[in-house]
């Protein structure tokens, strides 16, 4: 089985780097409908609240409770996946905000380190705090990386947490990051696709449409930080969305709670939007604050069967 670069990206590094560079230091996001403000105050003050409140209750014992990940497996059938990719088993992972909780990663690597699996992708958040290097995580990530034994290395794409700079850092440790471009994995003469974006919750680009629309007539995959452009997935032909962002609420009170925009029914597990399957997982770490209710982190194990 072997992994290549199929189509070359829909814009050059440089350019990417550049448009990523302003965004990252505007006071404003973008998604697909346009330029929002990055923070709202009100949002903060909950935030500052709720992290005095955890202050108060004992910190290590949330972040404790945070920290019990559980593993997801499932078996997801398709008419026209190839046949040489019948049991193709995915790592996903997603949202691992290393930099929140402390030893996150041993947690993720006790729940990967025993599993075979045929490819690793992670959808993006792998840093939470915006202020300090994404460097500081790469102690972290090459102890995850140690431990995932993937027959196709690692993929990963980047989320609204993670700054361009992580883009080198990550490729220099032999992970595979994918912006706004599609790769083919090679198997007995058969190939599927996994096409990856850059965030689009808050930098989306012109290059998200060429990039889906470029992607082969085929069995395809899209790995993309949000759920939020499932339906332009859809129209594109893809036959698996994974995702995350949301971390599945975080705290879940009989719904998702914090979902930061996204449509509850896309926020956490599995979903289908028109002829496309999507998963998006409920995340590793948490952001911000350091807290789970109701709401475990999780690992997924993803198999894909011809049906």
């Amino acid at each position: 089985m072997t992994i290549r670069t199929h189509i070359a990206r829909s814009c050059s590094l440089i350019d990417w780097k550049r448009k990523r560079h302003a965004i990252e230091h505007s006071i404003f996001k973008q998604d697909s409908h346009g330029k929002k403000p990055k923070k709202i105050k009100f949002l903060t003050l909950i935030i500052a609240f709720a992290n005095f409140l955890i202050g108060l209750t004992g910190r290590s014992r949330w972040q404790n409770k945070a920290k019990k990940l559980e593993k997801k497996s499932m078996t997801l059938h398709f008419v026209d996946l190839p046949s040489a990719f019948d049991n193709f088993k995915i790592l996903h992972l997603s949202d691992l905000h290393l930099d929140c909780l402390p030893k996150v990663e041993e947690m993720i690597a006790k729940h990967t380190e025993h599993e075979e699996v045929d490819l690793a992708i992670i959808t993006g958040d792998l840093r939470d705090h915006y202020k300090l290097p994404f460097s500081q995580i790469i102690p972290q990530i090459k102890h995850i990386k140690k431990n995932i034994q993937s027959r196709n290395g690692i993929i990963c794409v980047l989320g609204n947490h993670d700054t361009y700079e992580a883009y080198e850092l990550l490729e220099n440790l032999g992970i595979k990051v994918l912006v706004n471009e599609t790769i083919a994995v090679t198997k007995e003469d058969q190939e599927i696709y996994i096409t990856g974006l850059d965030d689009v919750h808050y930098f989306y680009t012109p290059w998200v449409l060429p990039a889906l629309k470029n992607s082969p007539n085929a069995f395809k995959i899209l790995a993309v930080h949000s759920p939020e452009v499932f339906e332009l997935a859809q129209n594109n032909g893809f036959n698996l969305y994974l995702t995350g962002h949301t971390h599945g609420g975080q705290v879940c009170l009989l719904i998702p709670i914090f979902t930061d925009g996204v449509e509850r029914k896309f926020a956490a597990g599995l979903w289908r939007y028109k002829n496309m399957l999507g998963y998006t997982s409920k995340g590793a770490g948490t952001s911000t604050i350091p807290l789970r209710i109701n709401c475990k982190g999780e690992v997924s194990l993803i198999t894909l069967k011809k049906s």
